[in-house]
Formats: C-alpha cells, structure tokens, sequence
C-alpha cells in the first residue's frame, strides 16, 4: 500500500487553459483508463459550469507523465456533453467514472444545491448510471435515499451473472467520521432499464 517512487507535480495548465475555450467552469472530479484513451469527468455543478467527459490520448498522456509532466492541448481527443437532468430542482453533475474492460462507463452523479441560487443549501441525493461505447448513457438510476451523497466509485463485471458490481464511496465531510462505502448490483443483459438496480451499504 505504499507509494513506489516519489510524487511529482503534472502541469495541467495548458490543457486546462485550452479547454475553458469550451467549458466555463473546470472541475474536474474523475478519472479512468478505457481502451487507449484516458477519460476525465468534469462536475457541472455551478452556474457556468457543464457536464463533459473529456478524453485524452493515453499514448501521449504516458509520454508526458515520463518526460516534462506537463499534459498540453495536443493529448485532447474528444470533448462530450452530457444533460443528466436534475432531482427536486438541483442538477445532478458528474462525481466519479470508472472503465469497463468493454469500454463502457460507470459513473456517479450528485444534486448538491449551486452556490447563488435557490437550493444553494440543499442536497438531493445521487444516481449510477452507464456510459455505453457509443457515448449514449444506457442507464441511470436515483438512490432511493436522498441523504447519500456518492462521490467514488469502483466497477467491475461480476463473474457469476450478467451484472456490473460496484463499489459506492460517500464523504463523510468530516475527519471524526467514517465515510461509509456502498455495494451496488446493475444489470447488463439486455436493455438497462431504470429502477432495476441494488445497493446495500
């Protein structure tokens, strides 16, 4: 569980500067390898901000880790923007991918109220959903309980059944107390419809 070699910082500001051509307000909140690309996931959860997966080339992404850690606008591939609609009001917004060996998505999102508007103080639950190969998202399903807020997840394909298994983290905003981690079931054979998802902490 060590950390092998030492830590050094990546430059991101050129590709960040680049970027906020397209999207107002970067925050970026996830990260995965699928294929050879590598995607990051940008929360939409401010005025001007916007939900997008941005994917880089994982060949020259590598390459710069390697030489001047420095990830400039030539690595971008493709920008994607996602509407994932909104609970009691409040958007929900990217807050965590992760890839499939396939190269479908798994991904978080959350409602936490917007600084500057009316729910600016008010949570609304989160959501799981899919990203198929196509870019589509397949499936998407609210948490029946409003005060889970996700923040981290972790998929793989269960060898037992047509399902996706995850892993469901939570920040506890606060250091005296665990953040409480979730296991969830999705189904994947046939169509993904909503509603059929399971999730025990």
């Amino acid at each position: 569980g060590e950390l092998y070699g030492f830590p050094r910082l990546v430059d991101l500001s050129p590709l960040y500067d680049f970027q906020q051509q397209h999207v107002a307000d970067m925050n970026i909140e996830g990260v995965a390898i699928t294929g050879d690309r590598v995607v990051l996931v940008n929360r939409g959860n401010s005025k001007e901000g916007e939900n997008v997966a941005i994917y880089l080339s994982l060949e020259e992404v590598t390459e710069a880790l390697l030489s001047d850690f420095k990830l400039d606008a030539s690595e971008l591939l493709e920008v994607q923007s996602y509407d994932l609609g909104e609970k009691d009001g409040i958007p929900l917004a990217f807050s965590d991918v992760d890839a499939l060996p396939d190269g479908r998505l798994v991904f978080t999102a959350t409602a936490e109220g917007i600084p500057g508007t009316d729910h600016e103080d008010e949570d609304a639950g989160s959501a799981i959903g899919v990203i198929d190969q196509n870019g589509e998202v397949a499936y998407f399903e609210m948490i029946g309980d409003s005060d889970i807020a996700l923040e981290g997840v972790d998929a793989r394909i269960s060898d037992e059944d047509d399902s996706i298994d995850v892993l469901l983290c939570q920040d506890a905003d606060d250091p005296d107390i665990a953040s409480p981690l979730y296991r969830a079931t999705i189904p994947i054979s046939g169509d993904l419809e909503a509603g059929t998802g399971r999730i025990q902490e």
